[in-house]
């Protein structure tokens, strides 16, 4: 990306931080939801129970996340435009290897903005150069 002059540090880091905020949100969604729902499947349930469940779920998904993501950082390693497009969509086929709802919130959240982001800026850097 630097070779065609793609000037990416505050946006990349403006982005991380879109990221983890949308995260962080979808995840705690998700965790009412499932609590709500626990509570109604197993209404013997305490409390205490019902939340050591949902952080251990939730716990799960990060890890997922997170070494998604890790994958995912290394895009802004990428020189030109065809690498840049081609991880890309390396990283939509692992997509196929992660749960359900990770897989949901990675494609819905995260990658739709990152795609965006990325072929809008790297076709305007192409063409000014």
């Amino acid at each position: 990306m630097r070779e065609i002059g793609f000037d990416h540090q505050h946006c990349t880091f403006h982005l991380l931080l879109n990221i983890n905020e949308e995260l962080r949100e979808e995840l705690k969604q998700i965790r009412k939801e499932y609590e709500s729902n626990l509570k109604k499947q197993n209404p013997k349930l305490s409390e205490t129970q019902i939340k050591k469940q949902s952080k251990n779920m939730i716990n799960n998904y990060k890890i997922e996340i997170n070494e998604y993501l890790s994958i995912f950082y290394k895009l802004f390693k990428k020189e030109t435009y065809e690498e840049a497009i081609e991880y890309i969509n390396f990283l939509k086929e692992k997509l196929i290897n992660l749960s359900t709802n990770s897989s949901k919130i990675l494609k819905e959240k995260i990658l739709p903005r990152i795609t965006k982001n990325t072929y809008t800026s790297l076709k305007k850097d192409t063409k000014e150069n």
